[in-house]
């Protein structure tokens, strides 16, 4: 007997939710026994990345993998490949989704700050760090772990119900998991081009190589250098005395660069949107779903609104996280 809409979109949900909540369970407990073994007043940077990756990686997701791969999949209608060129598009698309929902994400802040909450903490306590494990985790492990998660699982078991539908799905929950006003913007935007390129060729590949070039820029590159930058104090120096500190103008010149060159591709990017919107199409699938009742049909179900909540709780704790004190 074929599942149920519903059912479906429940059943993944659940495992989403059952990700979530082990990864969160299982992340206090790491670190109240990693952090009686270490200096609390200096404590190693490992002890941060261990704690919380650990749980997500090598205990919740293999559950998630048991529970996801219950729901049955869907073989693509019809998918192709990307030539490099078709691939440097969605890649520029990517840039513009994300400098795009920067800017929202930096407007939405500016709120928050009015009430002394700083909605970039999550971020900065992630890119704050100078431990090697940094890298390995932002630009390797998470696009890795991430693409599986939200294009391939997700969407080979709900384009059945219509193409757009999945895109958007997978692209609304990747924003939600990462539970912060920092990053929700841009990673929804991410999550549509992502997604899109997914439904299209049925090669996660594509998206992970996508996936890990805006990690290492975002999170690695543009961090060493602001962080090697600010640890000289520019206050008193002219450009005279900028020179004699090879390192510092580096930095600087390499943020100059770094800004450029993502500010170029998002603009690539913004041509190629308004020139390819029109174009964009997704198949004729075996269960559409009607236009009518379709957002309650994916989300007014047991499995969507646990993890509705389990998002609802990591916002909460992000703003906790960032009251200015």
């Amino acid at each position: 007997m074929e599942r149920t809409a519903k059912q479906t979109f429940s059943a993944v949900g659940l495992a989403f939710f059952t990700y979530i909540a082990v990864s969160f369970v299982m992340q206090i407990i790491f670190a109240m026994v990693i952090y009686s073994m270490v200096d609390l007043h200096n404590p190693p940077s490992w002890a941060m990345w261990i704690s919380s990756v650990v749980p997500m990686y090598c205990i919740a997701f293999p559950i998630f993998i048991i529970m996801i791969k219950r729901v049955p999949t869907e073989p693509f209608v019809e998918t192709r490949t990307l030539s490099f060129g078709g691939w440097l598009k969605f890649f520029v698309l990517t840039e513009f989704a994300m400098v795009a929902g920067s800017i929202v994400a930096s407007s939405v802040g500016k709120i928050f700050e009015r009430v002394n909450v700083n909605t970039n903490a999550t971020m900065e306590s992630l890119t704050s760090t100078n431990s090697v494990l940094a890298p390995i985790v932002l630009v390797i492990l998470a696009p890795i772990i991430e693409e599986f998660l939200y294009r391939k699982f997700l969407i080979d078991r709900l384009h059945v119900y219509g193409g757009k539908v999945a895109v958007v799905t997978s692209a609304a929950m990747f924003a939600l998991f990462h539970g912060n006003f920092s990053q929700v913007f841009y990673t929804f935007l991410m999550g549509l081009v992502w997604g899109y390129v997914y439904y299209k060729t049925g090669k996660v590949i594509y998206t992970i190589i996508m996936h890990m070039l805006v990690n290492l820029g975002g999170s690695v590159v543009s961090v060493y250098l602001i962080n090697k930058l600010n640890s000289f104090d520019l206050s008193h120096m002219d450009m005279a005395a900028l020179i004699s500190y090879p390192e510092a103008l580096f930095a600087m010149v390499g943020i100059l660069l770094y800004a450029l060159i993502i500010f170029g591709l998002a603009i690539a990017g913004l041509v190629c949107f308004i020139v390819g919107f029109k174009n964009r199409s997704y198949s004729q699938e075996r269960l559409e779903l009607p236009k009518e009742g379709r957002v309650a049909t994916v989300c007014l179900n047991v499995g969507m609104i646990l993890f509705l909540l389990g998002c609802v709780a990591q916002f909460v704790l992000s703003i906790f996280n960032g009251l200015i004190k």
